[in-house]
């Protein structure tokens, strides 16, 4: 039976759950505006029930405040930073694709490619077809010659600044990443030591769930909070906790009270042609492996840094080819395969832009693992086979950007060729397209060596060689070896770089690249063949050439059959000579200069291919050859387009870029907007809601306060006017 004093006890329950409420309530309007605050409740349950041993059975006895909890959705925080994560990867890119932009800007105030190189460049030649004799039409034509290099370099020197800035950014993003742990990492340790009194710890984690949002925008993030049980007693969790983040898939950063740290490392050799030296790569501190968030599936700001500062759109060093060397051997030779062709036809129905084909070839041919497949005029690339299905068809399109195949729907027994045992582009065999580094990392089925030159040579039947000399290798001590691991002499995939499915710096570097060697090497050729002002012949004389870092200029056509050593700057190799004609595969965007002899000299420049008695060598007949660079596609041609269309084909790409990531940009904040205000309604203090609850409390408050005062006045008439 209970107390006399029972309904006292119950009343006391009521008053100090409602002043518990109420000072809840207080709690949330304080914070109304504290970012990151989640609103809390009170949770209240009726007090266990006494027994009375009466025909009523249980007497109810009071209520039970047990805690005062956050009302938050885990299920829109996950929705939220994956969000968050693509928002700061679009993010990113849309900021640094506007600034690169904006260095093809081509105004009156601000001439660019078309003014300088179509417009400038080419009247000028036209005015030197005119008078090839004038020393001062010579002049401005080799005036405006210059303009055109200045552009070039101009345009490399402004991406290699912003490929800095990128990887400036992105030890600032590895350094916020390690202070975040840190902080997780201590705020797992308050919360646990409060917490295993029974006591939850609101605000703290608050605070680490403000700065998960914050580390969702830089990195992938997933958490995972786990109870503490005692070894004991299995049964019974002890109240701690063990909370823990991974970013970018399994990667642990957190674990309970213990951080891992990444710290970044200056890469010791290149991995494009035309990168800047000190970019970093990202490694665990504790176990010295390296940490790489580029696959498909993730996101994040570090992630789109990355493939700004290192996307090549795909368009590196790689095939299948066969590796010759022994263990030890310092040089290893690489022997680009030759491409072998097979016909057969369409089975079933294509859909466009599905990926997949399924074929049937001759008899008697045999499929590759990759390669290229030509369907209806177009030629695309596959990489895998499930039975006789061509997986990850692609194409370029017409900008040269890579595109799901097939480019249309097909139709059973269309006919097809394949073409090539492993997928490979022409940048192998042409140099003027090689994006090599002249030293850097060559990996060989999986394991990667250092070397310190490369050769090549072309057999001239549709197959080359390279060589790589100075190969090193890391031990598991992390020691620089020299020579092969292990001998091999075998087909295997070859690589030199990553591939990077993003139209970055790289790519476009490449793109410069490609062009000032083309039009180098077509301007050069032709005046090798003329003759100058003074009756002589032009021949291993370059208009066109390249200077080194320490401003010493390369003649790009005295080399023959090898690459050159100059005396002045050994191991730089200027030209290279394949079956006759010459390549300019260490000639860049930034070391493009005109020669320092014409111009000093403007008679040293070749307008004629005469030079027989009685005609003047001052005509033009070779200018006339000149002019023609600018559209005819068999001098010069970039991406199937006239050298006049180039900026068209670049700003192409940067456009798409562009527009990409602004898109994507509004659409996650948009989404990010739609997830927060959910959140908010979920989390978020509603004033109109605590003015309600403030009442509310308040009206219980005196019910309970009513409760006491009336069990008061039975108490006093039970013991003061009852007695006997």
């Amino acid at each position: 039976m209970p107390s006399q004093f029972f309904g006292l006890m119950i009343g006391y329950s009521g008053l100090t759950a409602a002043q518990a409420s109420q000072n809840t309530t207080a709690n949330n309007i304080a914070n109304i505006n504290t970012e990151g605050y989640s609103r809390q409740q009170l949770k209240q349950e009726a007090a266990a029930a006494l027994r009375t041993y009466t025909h009523y059975g249980m007497a109810g006895a009071g209520v039970d405040a047990k805690s005062i909890d956050q009302i938050r959705d885990e299920y829109l925080d996950i929705k939220y930073r994956d969000n968050a994560a693509d928002l700061g990867l679009y993010s990113r890119q849309n900021s640094y694709m506007g600034e690169i932009e904006n260095y093809f800007t081509d105004t009156d105030l601000v001439p660019g490619f078309n003014t300088i190189y179509v417009e400038n460049f080419y009247n000028a030649l036209l005015k030197l077809e005119d008078d090839p004799g004038s020393t001062t039409t010579r002049q401005a034509f080799i005036g405006q010659a210059k303009s055109v290099v200045e552009y070039f370099n101009s345009m490399t020197i402004n991406l290699e600044k912003t490929q800095d800035n990128v990887n400036q950014e992105v030890k600032d993003v590895v350094d916020r990443i390690n202070s975040i742990a840190e902080q997780i990492a201590s705020l797992n340790k308050q919360i646990n030591m409060i917490e295993l009194r029974g006591i939850t710890a609101n605000e703290l984690r608050d605070q680490r769930a403000t700065i998960l949002d914050e580390l969702s925008t830089l990195v992938d993030v997933e958490t995972r909070e786990v109870e503490v049980y005692n070894y004991a007693d299995p049964d019974n969790p002890t109240g701690a906790k063990v909370f823990q983040v991974m970013i970018s898939g399994a990667n642990t950063l957190v674990d309970g009270y213990e951080y891992n740290a990444l710290e970044c490392r200056a890469r010791e050799e290149r991995m494009n042609q035309s990168d800047i030296d000190g970019l970093y790569d990202i490694y665990w501190q504790g176990t010295g492996s390296k940490f790489y968030p580029m696959q498909t599936t993730l996101s994040g700001t570090l992630k789109g840094l990355l493939q700004l500062r290192d996307g090549n759109n795909k368009e590196f060093f790689e095939s299948n080819m066969k590796v010759t060397a022994n263990r030890g051997d310092k040089s290893i030779t690489v022997t680009v395969p030759p491409l072998t062709t097979c016909a057969g036809n369409v089975v079933t129905d294509a859909t466009q832009g599905s990926g997949t084909v399924t074929v049937k070839l001759a008899d008697g041919m045999t499929r590759a693992e990759s390669g290229t497949v030509t369907i209806n005029g177009t030629p695309y690339t596959y990489n895998g086979i499930s039975g006789n299905e061509l997986q990850n068809l692609k194409y370029k399109d017409e900008n040269g950007v890579m595109q799901d195949g097939p480019k249309e729907n097909l139709t059973a027994n269309t006919p097809i060729t394949i073409t090539g045992r492993d997928v490979r582009d022409d940048r192998l065999l042409d140099m003027n397209k090689c994006t090599l580094p002249q030293c850097g990392t060559i990996n060989v089925s999986g394991f990667d060596y250092t070397y310190s030159s490369w050769s090549f040579k072309d057999n001239g039947d549709g197959t080359g060689e390279y060589v790589f000399e100075g190969l090193r290798y890391r031990d598991a001590y992390n020691e620089l070896q020299d020579g092969l691991l292990e001998g091999v002499d075998k087909d295997l995939t070859v690589r030199v770089s990553q591939s990077i499915d993003y139209m970055g710096i790289p790519y476009y570097q490449a793109q410069f690249n490609e062009f000032v060697r083309a039009l180098a090497s077509a301007f050069n050729n032709i005046e090798s063949k003329g003759y100058d002002l003074n009756g002589e012949l032009m021949g291993d004389r370059c208009f066109f050439q390249m200077v080194d870092s320490q401003g010493v200029q390369h003649n790009l056509m005295q080399t023959k059959d090898k690459r050159i050593d100059d005396p002045a700057a050994p191991g730089i190799g200027a030209g290279l000579q394949i079956n006759g004609s010459y390549t300019y595969n260490n000639l860049t965007a930034k070391n493009f200069s005109v020669s320092g002899d014409i111009l000093y000299d403007p008679s040293l420049m070749a307008t004629t291919y005469n030079s027989e008695s009685g005609i003047s060598v001052d005509s033009a007949d070779l200018v006339k050859d000149l002019v023609g660079l600018k559209t005819d596609k068999s001098k010069i041609s970039f991406r199937n387009n006239s050298s006049a269309e180039f900026l068209q084909c670049i700003l192409s790409d940067v456009a798409l870029n562009k527009q990409n990531a602004n898109t994507f940009e509004k659409n996650y904040t948009i989404i990010g907007q739609s997830i927060s205000n959910q959140r908010t309604s979920v989390s978020g203090v509603d004033t109109d809601e605590e003015a309600l609850n403030l009442v509310k409390y308040q009206h219980a408050y005196e019910l309970s306060a009513k409760v006491i005062q009336t069990m008061t006045e039975m108490y006093d008439r039970l013991i003061l006017n009852t007695g006997v």
